[in-house]
């Protein structure tokens, strides 16, 4: 399946007025399940359950006066949620507000006429551990929380103004994203670098020392650039034991080998940056099928959404059933350009035929020219 949430953002951005649903598609990309009416797009994980964990967003009235706002304010409540994916039914439900106080917002005071409602939590990932609590990153206090997943008090804090642990060299880390667990006491996090001293991004494995109190780096993969990332990034590990980074509002992505070496970097489009970038096997295979376009003397072959084509084989002629092959060319992207020889450019049926790397038969487009 295919996970993804969408929806707007209205008004100040600072404010985070979001309204989405998050989507579950088969491999044809049927949309098999909706999740509607969430105030947060940060997380959309499926358990082993069939169940959905989402983070949500409400309003809340609390006393900010201790970082410098009124006694009766306003803040955005950084919410859990378990859902049922058939019927869409809350199963679970945590409230930061009700579990974290305001004092651990890191940044000590709110700004003058910061919008409200003020978000001092900003949940921005939760991954559900094996021991069934949760793992819940909150950028806006520059910490990590486990969750009883059976009471919803906090079992520990992870960095920021209030851990439980003692901090070892290396260890620090703000603006955080995307933490999850890594191994028996180790969780992986990507660190945006985002301290007040500002330090390139990287992807940090963190050990716990659960009788000793006590945090230690293990290893670290620094931005290549050396900068640090304003928001968003993701770290996942491979099989393999490759890592493979997004690194956010960089837009840039890459694959690190587990020595650290640099396997893979590329740039995304001037403009355009990635919350989270995966690597995993994908097999799809549209319904539809591969569309047929041209342009004088060159056929445009596009199958949105399949995976597996190689190759693309052009046939022409005068019907549909008296087509005949008259040119081949690799797969080439989303719009594989084919140019066509002689009369077979002005033929009244041309035919594409999608071909895996065996030359079998994927998926056939038609087009009529007359």
């Amino acid at each position: 399946m295919l996970t993804w949430l969408q929806g707007t953002l209205k008004g100040d951005p600072t404010v985070f007025d979001y309204h989405g649903t998050g989507y579950i598609a088969d491999a044809h990309y049927h949309v098999i399940a909706r999740l509607g009416h969430l105030a947060d797009p940060h997380e959309l994980q499926i358990t082993p359950r069939n169940t959905a964990l989402l983070i949500d967003a409400g309003r809340r009235r609390m006393d900010l006066s201790p970082v410098g706002g009124a006694r009766n304010d306003t803040v955005r409540d950084g919410i859990l949620k378990e859902v049922d994916v058939r019927t869409g039914r809350t199963l679970w439900r945590w409230s930061g507000v009700d579990h974290i106080p305001i004092t651990e917002y890191y940044r000590h005071r709110i700004k003058p006429r910061e919008p409200r409602p003020f978000d001092y939590l900003h949940l921005n990932s939760v991954e559900e551990g094996r021991d069934g609590n949760l793992l819940v990153s909150a950028m806006s206090t520059c910490t990590l929380y486990e969750v009883d997943r059976r009471t919803g008090r906090i079992i520990w804090r992870l960095g920021g103004r209030d851990s439980t642990f003692r901090l070892g060299p290396g260890v620090r880390f703000c603006g955080q994203h995307d933490a999850h667990w890594a191994g028996e006491n180790l969780i992986r996090v990507f660190d945006n670098g985002t301290l007040r001293k500002r330090h390139a991004a990287r992807v940090a494995w963190i050990e716990l020392d659960p009788v000793a109190r006590t945090a230690t780096l293990v290893r670290q993969i620094v931005q290549p650039q050396h900068r640090s990332v304003a928001i968003q990034g993701n770290a996942q590990e491979l099989p393999n034991g490759d890592t493979a980074v997004g690194w956010g509002s960089e837009g840039r992505i890459s694959e690190f080998a587990p020595d650290g070496r640099s396997l893979f970097d590329a740039a995304l489009p001037r403009g355009m940056i990635t919350y989270r970038m995966y690597r995993m096997p994908w097999n799809g295979r549209p319904n539809t099928p591969p569309t047929v376009m041209t342009r004088g003397g060159t056929v445009h072959a596009v199958w949105n959404g399949a995976t597996g084509v190689a190759r693309w084989r052009v046939l022409a002629g005068p019907t549909p059933k008296a087509v005949k092959p008259v040119a081949e060319a690799a797969w080439n992207g989303l719009d594989t350009a084919i140019a066509l020889p002689g009369a077979s450019a002005s033929a009244p049926y041309l035919q594409v035929q999608a071909l895996d790397a065996r030359g079998r038969v994927l998926g056939i487009g038609i087009r009529g020219r007359r």
